[in-house]
């Protein structure tokens, strides 16, 4: 006998044609719970981080908020090693940072969806959406998935109510 675990394919269409499949169980009776809890999760995930390791390189730093190239250009290489080291220590903390978020996601839904979710875009990069608003992306893919999961709960309680009036009602 073989019986279904309750995944459902939903396909993620990107705008240049790409369309991946994500597998979720919408039956998952802690789906809703783990959703609610993303940003308890999340912060929980993110307080682990080890910051400290990338004091070093902000210690002594040169101010980067508003360099440009003529600036970069009459800098000493001191200066310039400086740079290096802070924005390779910001790089690596957005790779731990990006690495939790699609650790919760992953878990949330109990299924591989970051890597397809978010194979073109980082869940933190900022996008517009429909109307052209300014979002984090990864919202933008939770709001997607909870609208087709909706609408896959809509679809089987249509089936259940159309299966039930079968049935005549006990008073």
């Amino acid at each position: 006998m073989k019986l279904s675990t309750g995944k459902i394919a939903f396909p993620l269409q990107f705008d240049n044609g790409d369309v991946e499949n994500i597998f979720i169980n919408p039956h998952d009776a802690g789906l809703q719970a783990r959703i609610r809890n993303f940003e308890n999760s999340i912060k929980e995930r993110l307080q682990k981080i080890n910051l400290e390791k990338h004091k070093e390189a902000f210690v002594d730093g040169v101010d980067i908020s508003n360099l440009d190239f003529s600036k970069l250009m009459d800098m000493s290489a001191e200066e310039l090693e400086k740079i290096i080291k802070q924005t390779d220590a910001i790089n690596e903390i957005d790779k731990e940072l990006e690495k939790e978020f699609c650790a919760e996601i992953d878990s949330i839904f109990d299924s591989d969806v970051s890597s397809k979710a978010f194979k073109y875009v980082p869940p933190l990069a900022m996008v517009t959406d429909e109307n052209g608003e300014c979002e984090m992306y990864i919202m933008l893919v939770l709001k997607a998935l909870a609208i087709e999961i909706q609408k896959y709960g809509n679809k089987m309680n249509e089936a259940t109510n159309k299966y039930t009036a079968k049935y005549p009602k006990n008073k």
